[in-house]
């Protein structure tokens, strides 16, 4: 990821509207366009702002996945929709993952983590919380697959939990007055983006997503799903906090690990979470 964010010599900013969008799908997925050509705290603030954009694409992406491996059998279906979205996300996140699973599991002094992060190579630990966290995804869009029922129901909870694990990553980046959400690093990926999102936008993205959830829910006929949308975005939105605070103090501060890290894990939360509703709440 931070490969993706070296200056290229032009000084100068492009219009937000574009070099937003274009950087973060630059940063976060194979697609080959040209975002910004100065990269500083700006451009962080912009890019993270339209994160949740990645999930939309990423979420349409799986869903129609999903609904070809449903054909066959659930658990196809959630491999497929797991595979594609890793794929297209070059499966950097994962690395992300790997880092702070081993870095956390050290149970290190601050100092000591951020080597154990910085460190190349993996270890059981990190391999750990990349197996699980997968299974608990592949797991998730399984029981979805299996408690939808019809493919718009599918693809709308299919859609969500990739729309939400990708606004968690705003959480990481959020402004705050706490001395440990910041970056630990002046250099890197991570001091581009830690710290430089307003509150205002992680809230709108929220109420964005309510909204058209809840609509799309009741649309479908299921307007318990509508409740439990919000109530996912709530669990979604305290697990976040939560692990950001305690990789925060964990660490002295945050990077780009921690991002990914929490994209993944916020991903597996909200897939088991529909899965667990689905069958109860969808008409």
């Amino acid at each position: 990821m931070s490969g993706k964010a070296g200056p290229s010599g032009d000084a100068s900013h492009g219009h937000p509207l574009w070099e937003g969008p274009a950087t973060i799908f630059s940063w976060l997925s194979v697609v080959p366009l040209r975002g910004a050509r100065v990269f500083d705290t700006t451009t962080g603030r912009r890019a993270m702002t339209c994160v949740p954009l990645v999930g939309c694409a990423f979420g349409g992406l799986a869903a129609l996945v999903s609904m070809l491996g449903s054909l066959a059998s659930p658990v196809l279906a959630g491999v497929l929709a797991v595979v594609v979205v890793q794929l297209a996300s070059r499966l950097m996140h994962l690395d992300g993952l790997a880092d702070v699973g081993d870095a956390l599991g050290s149970y290190a002094p601050p100092e000591r983590a951020r080597e154990i992060l910085a460190d190349r190579y993996t270890g059981a630990l990190g391999s750990g919380a990349v197996v699980l966290t997968l299974l608990c995804q592949v797991a998730g869009l399984a029981g979805v697959a299996e408690a939808a029922g019809r493919p718009a129901v599918l693809a709308l909870a299919v859609c969500s939990v990739y729309v939400l694990s990708r606004w968690a990553a705003m959480v990481v980046c959020r402004r705050s007055s706490s001395p440990t959400r910041r970056p630990f690093s002046a250099t890197g990926f991570g001091a581009l983006i830690i710290a430089t999102v307003p509150r205002w936008r992680l809230a709108a993205w929220a109420g964005g997503f309510l909204a058209v959830s809840t609509g799309s829910w009741c649309a479908l006929g299921a307007p318990a799903m509508a409740v439990a949308s919000a109530v996912i975005v709530l669990v979604v939105w305290l697990s976040a906090e939560a692990t950001v605070r305690h990789m925060a103090r964990r660490f002295g501060g945050l990077n780009g690990d921690c991002t990914g890290a929490l994209i993944e894990m916020t991903a597996a939360i909200a897939a088991v979470a529909y899965a667990l509703s689905l069958p109860l709440l969808a008409a």
